[in-house]
């Protein structure tokens, strides 16, 4: 069989002319692109079409030939996903005044606090907050004056 230079796609990378000794198993391959790419032996998958196992000699892969292009699978050591730094809050757990600092520390607005629900009176909240943002309506309103 002999050997046979292949190249290996990763991510956006391209390793080319890596060499394949045919009369090897493919685990020993797998050692020569650890060499090369420091992904774990453990952690590599290779794809020719189909996935390219480690209990199988070479000869059940016919495709693998002179100048073909496996594709390798896996992530380098030390690029493993890590805990974030900083601690997530999540709106939902905030209680108001949580919500409200946090909006003014990222956007610099002040929001006036909404109506309280008493019972049934989100609806009517709902609409007396809209009514609110209505600038006409609120210029009346303020210019208002009750005659006596």
């Amino acid at each position: 069989m002999g050997e046979v230079k292949v190249n290996i796609k990763w991510g956006k990378q391209m390793l080319n002319d890596v060499e394949v000794d045919l009369n090897e198993d493919v685990a020993t391959f797998k050692c020569v692109i650890y060499s090369l790419t420091m992904v774990p032996v453990d952690k590599q998958k290779l794809m020719l079409g189909a996935m390219i196992k480690d209990d199988k000699p070479w000869s059940a892969y016919p495709k693998v030939k002179a100048g073909c292009t496996i594709t390798l699978m896996g992530s380098a050591e030390g690029k493993e996903l890590k805990d974030p730094t900083t601690q997530m809050r999540f709106v939902e757990d905030m209680s108001a005044k949580e919500k409200a600092l946090a909006l003014v520390a990222k956007t610099g607005y002040v929001i006036p606090a909404g109506l309280d629900n008493l019972g049934n009176t989100c609806y009517m909240n709902s609409v007396v907050q809209c009514m609110k943002r209505v600038n006409e309506l609120k210029k009346h309103i303020q210019d208002y004056e009750i005659e006596t």
